[in-house]
């Protein structure tokens, strides 16, 4: 008789605290963590908005290699849904619809319907610092009820859901930053620069295409004497342009060199350029440059940069020592308004 009273207080009790925690817990959880990555926004914003490029980052493929899981619809879009199924508690089943996709974020549905069933609001946040620089922040709220809310209090949910986005977090941005540094466009790596304050005494003038090279060999001599005969030291020979007529096939640009010291020169104009640029090498004759300008361009769209004109080629090989045109090296810098 006494050990059934034991058994009774102590069900008594545990029921009391289970009652308590019913209103102790709280019914709602939030977290959010963040990261800085050394990547663009938009390389960034196809890794949390594409459920087959989130399964490489995720850290709960990471804790269940054998987890399965399914591609609803199409990828990347409003609507589609990935399915996940484990048998490991700390990583359960459940499905995850995208909900809205816009430039700076990504909303998703999280339904889990085990180990304990809940229904999450998930989001990702992105945040331009700089063109290849972006801040990305990872949250979601969940209200759980009740008694979903001493479940979750039991699991110590906030700070195992915290470590996780954190490992999330960290994993996506060693991949993206490895991705970023590896990308090429139309085979072209792109650099990152500052262009030093650098001085050009130029000709400038509206030149067709088909003139360009007599142009160049009329100018550039003069340009060179002129700038030796005004006490200044002649440097790398540069085109500048302003205005590329792809329909009248001409060229609003300049044709000279850099000189130093500072200073006007008189019958030449100078153009100073400087601060922060994007530079790509390109090898080959000067008439097979194109590419790389194109290169530049689709990489000033994709990053929503606007050039800051006129663009520069610096001609670093002088073609009366090397006649291999596939070693003339042309650095082209385009610098962002």
């Amino acid at each position: 008789m006494k050990a059934l009273k034991i058994i009774g207080g102590i069900a008594l009790v545990l029921v009391l605290a289970v009652v308590i925690a019913l209103f102790v817990f709280p019914t709602k959880l939030e977290v959010k963590r963040s990261i800085e990555i050394n990547a663009p926004k938009a390389l960034v914003h196809e890794y949390v908005s594409q459920f087959k490029l989130m399964h490489e980052w995720s850290p709960w493929t990471k804790l269940d290699p054998n987890m399965k899981s399914e591609i609803i619809g199409e990828d990347g879009t409003v609507g589609a849904k990935y399915s996940w199924e484990s048998e490991l508690d700390n990583v359960g089943k459940g499905v995850q619809e995208l909900t809205l996709i816009t430039e700076d974020s990504v909303h998703t549905l999280v339904t889990f319907t085990s180990p304990f069933q809940s229904v999450a609001n998930a989001y990702v946040l992105l945040e331009a610092l700089t063109p290849t620089t972006t801040k990305v922040t990872w949250g979601f709220v969940s209200d759980a009820g009740r008694p979903g809310n001493v479940f979750m209090g039991l699991m110590n949910a906030a700070e195992t859901v915290n470590a996780d986005y954190q490992k999330g977090l960290d994993s996506l941005k060693v991949i993206t930053e490895r991705v970023a540094a590896n990308k090429t466009y139309r085979g072209y790596k792109i650099e990152e620069v500052t262009l030093p304050e650098t001085h050009f005494a130029v000709v400038r003038d509206t030149v067709k295409w088909a003139d360009m090279d007599a142009f160049y060999q009329t100018n550039l001599p003069a340009v060179y004497e002129t700038v030796g005969k005004n006490g200044k030291k002649p440097g790398t020979t540069a085109g500048l342009v302003y205005v590329w007529d792809e329909v009248n096939q001409q060229a609003d640009m300049c044709v000279g060199v850099a000189y130093t010291p500072a200073g006007d020169i008189p019958g030449l104009t100078t153009i100073t350029r400087s601060g922060p640029a994007f530079k790509i090498n390109y090898y080959g004759a000067y008439e097979g440059s194109g590419e790389a300008h194109m290169a530049m361009e689709e990489y000033f769209t994709e990053k929503g940069l606007k050039t800051n004109l006129p663009v520069l080629e610096l001609y670093m090989t002088d073609p009366t020592t090397e006649p291999d045109t596939s070693k003339w090296l042309t650095e082209i810098y385009y610098l962002p308004e």
